[in-house]
């Protein structure tokens, strides 16, 4: 294999890689420090960064070695690689990845988390009941109608609008109850900007339960 088909399945691993850790932790980009970033390093490559170390991970995750190899977290060992697949290469791919996964999101995190808080206390003024105990955060989807917010609340995201003062979608967004399907965003940034909002979600109703139990 030469150095551009070596890049090619390096990068077709750790798309797979990445596309796994949007599953299991929406924000992992934005922990990542690149200043010390090495695919090299038991605790600087992108598991070690995320769970305190390489080993940790795949313990957690039940992998092998080879799962690893095949979600590009490690190479194959140096004499059964080729001469160009190496530790730097790995590091560069994930690298450019980590850039692009931290500039698919329409919104950062904390604004996410700014409008659910608003939307919380939206539903706190309105309803007489301790709705945060009614969310079954195991199901929790902000991207399903049914399963979202509004839909566990209220039957369906449109009901619960309506019971909302009639919210028109521009307010739900800014209350943290939808991302608009706008024309300049493409799947990847809705995709990824709902999974800042069911994070959000998730920790400001342990919040609430937190609060209210104590």
């Amino acid at each position: 294999m030469n150095a551009i088909e070596i890049h090619d399945k390096l990068q077709a691993r750790a798309a797979k890689g990445a596309a796994f850790l949007n599953e299991q932790k929406p924000l992992w980009a934005d922990s990542i420090d690149l200043s010390c970033f090495n695919m090299d390093s038991r605790l600087d490559c992108v598991l070690g960064q995320l769970y305190e170390d390489f080993n940790t991970a795949l313990n957690r995750f039940g992998w092998s070695d080879n799962d690893a190899i095949e979600y590009g977290f490690l190479l194959e060992p140096y004499g059964d690689r080729p001469l160009y697949e190496t530790y730097d290469e790995l590091t560069d791919v994930w690298r450019e990845l980590i850039k692009a996964r931290r500039s698919s999101v329409a919104v950062s995190y904390s604004v996410a988390k700014l409008r659910a808080l608003k939307g919380a206390a939206l539903l706190t003024s309105i309803r007489e009941d301790e709705w945060w105990n009614l969310i079954k955060l195991d199901r929790l989807s902000m991207k399903s109608g049914v399963l979202c917010i509004l839909g566990q609340l209220y039957g369906d995201y449109l009901y619960g609008t309506a019971a909302l003062n009639d919210l028109t979608d521009d307010e739900a967004e800014q209350l943290g109850f939808i991302v608009e399907d706008d024309i300049d965003l493409s799947l990847e940034q809705i995709n990824a900007t709902y999974a800042l909002l069911d994070q959000a979600w998730h920790e400001v109703i342990k919040l609430h339960r937190e609060f209210t139990a104590a």
